[in-house]
């Protein structure tokens, strides 16, 4: 399916508007088309145009195989994913291989940003939102700054991909610019756009936001790897010898990019597609479940897997389901390639939203009180199954998860600092330090981007750490 970008137009002619008119009939789309043919020709012209970037047979063929209710898996024929420990991924040989590759220039960071922080009370991109605990860096600013000083400490040049939405990525854009991209050069840093699908009503219709404007919604981050491949990125970054992506997203400011034992633990493995996992705090912690089905691997959804199947335990009296994915992936270059080179064809979630939508028999927007319509979005763990070999890879929850994705409760503002607060805490005691009177503690990457080069500086630097210490 053709997946709008946000930034190309069309020009189009009488002759492709009567196409897109008899499209939309063919798709019993007949009120659209009364519309478009009832009112004045820049809207039908301007609906037409964003409706020509659509293949609209594949996205109808989506609305009417795609229904939405939770997906339904034979749990007697699966079984867990193995997971590869924490000592193993840091053991001296995955360390030393990750890093010999690393040092190469062979990795490359890719970052989806494609959100806005409405949950937030913030109305900007996501990626601007002030994460860092005492300083109030932005969540970019700590990415980027991660990313600036592996390149440091390891000998490289980064290369720093940024995927946004048509609804941020001006906005973002300008940020970047703003400051001077946090120290990386601008020619290494690679923003573009992921797509846009229509939305439907109950009665799978397609939904105006306005009289002269098709309502779009992006397509989740399973587009990434097409937007990708459209935006012309992958081959650039493969020009420049990337072999590998540390995939992550934007909202999680702990998320270690340049893990060398991860990298390693990936490419000794010869894995296409490498997923980091924690223990999971409950049965029903919200976490995607690593599983085994059918020769493949796939990761399903919290929501999809019945509570029963989630609580239950092996003799030992562990959860079967003992993990679950965080959102971080190591993908080969190659592998990204190979399924984007034709039509990469993962499956679609529904989404049930309230979206405001154009009452032609009113001529106004409606702002509806509850769900009234289905968004289309793909994820890129579905991937997965199309990978030769996969690995699942555990990692520490206090060291790598700290989510940004509510204003308040779980996952929320006040969280998020702290718990980066609890990790840079821990680097004080790895130090040798007393940390009985530290409150609240914040280290940027400037000064040191990891445990080993922390205890390597801070000798001399601070003689007690108490209350409010930051060091940049």
């Amino acid at each position: 399916m053709a997946a709008m970008n946000g930034c190309a137009t069309l020009n189009v002619c009488a002759e492709s508007v009567n196409v897109v008119l008899k499209d939309l009939e063919r798709h019993g789309q007949f009120w659209l088309v009364e519309h478009l043919r009832g009112g004045p020709e820049d809207v039908r012209l301007r609906v037409c145009e964003q409706l020509s970037q659509i293949d609209l047979d594949a996205f109808f063929n989506v609305v009417h195989t795609t229904k939405g209710e939770k997906n339904s898996f034979p749990m007697h024929e699966m079984h867990p994913s193995q997971v590869i420990s924490v000592n193993e991924v840091c053991s001296r040989e995955s360390l030393a291989c990750g890093e010999t590759a690393i040092r190469k220039g062979e990795l490359a960071f890719f970052v989806v940003a494609g959100g806005q922080g409405s949950r937030l009370g913030f109305e900007h991109p996501k990626g601007m939102f002030p994460a860092a605990p005492l300083t109030g860096r932005s969540l970019f600013q700590i990415h980027m700054e991660k990313t600036v000083a592996f390149g440091r400490r390891f000998g490289f040049d980064p290369r720093f991909l940024v995927m946004t939405s048509p609804g941020n990525h001006k906005e973002t854009e300008a940020y970047f610019a703003e400051n001077e991209f946090f120290g990386l050069r601008s020619e290494n840093v690679f923003l573009f756009s992921q797509g846009e699908l229509p939305a439907v009503d109950a009665n799978n219709r397609l939904i105006l936001s306005a009289s002269d404007q098709l309502f779009l919604a992006p397509d989740g981050h399973g587009g990434s790897l097409t937007a990708l491949k459209r935006s012309g990125v992958l081959n650039k970054v493969a020009q420049c010898g990337i072999k590998y992506l540390s995939y992550f997203q934007v909202d999680n400011p702990m998320v270690n990019l340049c893990d060398a034992g991860f990298l390693g633990t990936h490419i000794l493995n010869g894995a296409e597609v490498s997923t980091k996992v924690i223990a999971k705090r409950d049965a029903l912690e919200k976490l995607g479940h690593p599983v085994q089905w059918n020769g493949r691997t796939h990761i399903i959804e919290y929501s999809d897997l019945p509570e029963a199947e989630a609580r239950k335990q092996s003799s030992s009296g562990k959860l079967f389901h003992s993990h679950g994915s965080i959102g971080i992936h190591l993908f080969s270059l190659d592998f990204v390639e190979r399924i984007t080179s034709g039509a990469l064809s993962l499956p679609f979630h529904v989404a049930h939203k309230g979206i405001p939508f154009f009452d032609n028999v009113r001529n106004e927007v409606v702002i509806p009180n509850n769900s009234n319509g289905r968004k289309f979005e793909q994820f890129v763990f579905d991937s997965l199954p199309l990978a030769t070999k996969t690995v699942f890879a555990e990692t520490q929850r206090g060291h790598e998860f700290a989510p940004l994705k509510n204003k308040f409760g779980d996952d929320s503002i006040a969280t998020c600092k702290q718990m980066q607060s609890n990790y840079f805490k821990e680097w004080f005691v790895s130090a040798g330090y007393n940390v009985s009177e530290l409150k609240l503690a914040e280290v940027s990457p400037a000064f040191a981007c990891c445990v080993e080069e922390f205890c390597e500086r801070v000798k001399g630097i601070v003689v007690r750490p108490c209350g409010q210490i930051f060091l940049g």
